[in-house]
């Protein structure tokens, strides 16, 4: 890293390796996220930089699909099953991919929360997680009512549809028949649930 590399040359630089590229963020909505390394504190509406050596040697990850989320923690109702599981984004242009894939090293259960929809659903299932958060029945009804529902998106999703329709997996059913793209941002202060995957 930089420091290393400023002890021995005048070029810290040297390296071509960018400041944070083995960073990844981590919340939790009660803003206490236990690692192997400590317990860590943010406050409401922010998140923590870690190192993705960080997170090795836990069991268990909710890996979120939008940053949004991560910096609203506090508004998502969590099943009680993920109440002290770290909540970890899975990166965008500026958190590396990468380093949450190395982040992930040794995590044997891998829970998704994406946007409910196609494309959300097969990342899930692609990514080997063994359950994914959903909004619950009560909450898609809310939705629904509200006209929040994207059907736009679904269309646009119609890879991930057939991928879907190919597996013939039944938890995709429901979404499927009622052409449903609920983005995770309409399912803040909603409840919502755990559903098994199938391996």
């Amino acid at each position: 890293d930089r420091l290393a590399l400023a002890a021995i040359s005048r070029n810290e630089k040297v390296s071509g390796r960018t400041v944070g590229e083995g960073l990844v963020l981590v919340a939790q909505p009660s803003g206490r996220v236990l690692l192997p390394s400590g317990d860590y504190q943010h406050p409401r509406g922010g998140t923590l930089n870690v190192q993705a050596s960080d997170l090795h040697g836990l069991e268990r990850v909710l890996l979120v699909e939008n940053l949004s989320v991560m910096l609203a923690a506090h508004r998502y109702q969590l099943p009680a099953e993920l109440q002290d599981v770290p909540m970890l984004f899975r990166g965008d242009r500026q958190w590396s991919p990468k380093a949450v894939s190395a982040a992930r090293v040794g995590i044997t259960d891998l829970i998704s929360f994406p946007d409910y929809d196609p494309q959300g659903l097969m990342n899930s299932l692609t990514a080997g997680a063994s359950a994914v958060v959903v909004p619950a029945p009560a909450t898609i009804a809310r939705i629904l009512e509200a006209r929040l529902n994207k059907p736009a998106d679904f269309d646009r999703q119609s890879s991930a549809v057939a991928w879907l329709e190919r597996r013939g997996c039944s938890i995709a059913a429901d979404l499927l028949c009622r052409r449903l793209a609920i983005s995770q941002e309409s399912m803040a202060d909603q409840v919502l649930e755990l559903i098994t995957l199938p391996s």
